[in-house]
């Protein structure tokens, strides 16, 4: 279920991303957002190492490109490359700390690692923006289950 769970925040998420991205074309190489798209439609189609190669593009076209750094971290993840994914999500935050789904990610990795705390915490940077967000309630409230919180884990 957590794989689940986590395989559909990233796909929205991934959409969201490119037409989000769309919007500030003309500050971009059409070249890095035409890669990104086709990344995207590979990753959906999961296609996941041709998306990777999409993504890579995409960031060789515009290093800047925080939504192709996070498009590829969730390839990594879904590819069980654990320290890529972790990689590339905080290059997305370091490029863009308002981009709330890098956190939503990063938590499950963190989660993934055993990383309690900085999970929790990444999962909380989420709910103060998104208070409904599915994952991230569910990601806070099975860790809070873990340390014997059970009145956080019922609130979550």
């Amino acid at each position: 279920m957590k794989r689940l769970l986590s395989a559909f925040c990233i796909l929205l998420s991934a959409l969201g991303a490119s037409s989000a991205y769309a919007e500030d074309a003309p500050h971009h190489p059409p070249s890095a957002i035409q890669a990104f798209n086709q990344g995207v439609q590979e990753f959906n189609a999961n296609h996941v190492e041709n998306a990777v190669s999409y993504f890579d593009e995409a960031i060789a076209r515009d290093d800047n490109f925080a939504e192709a750094y996070y498009a590829r971290a969730a390839c990594h993840h879904d590819l069980k490359q654990a320290d890529a994914a972790l990689s590339d999500v905080n290059q997305a935050i370091r490029l863009k700390s308002d981009y709330i789904d890098t956190y939503s990610l990063r938590g499950v990795l963190y989660y993934e690692g055993g990383q309690m705390g900085p999970a929790y915490d990444d999962f909380s940077v989420v709910l103060r923006h998104r208070p409904n967000d599915a994952q991230s309630l569910l990601g806070r409230g099975v860790i809070a289950l873990k340390q014997d919180k059970l009145k956080t884990a019922q609130h979550d």
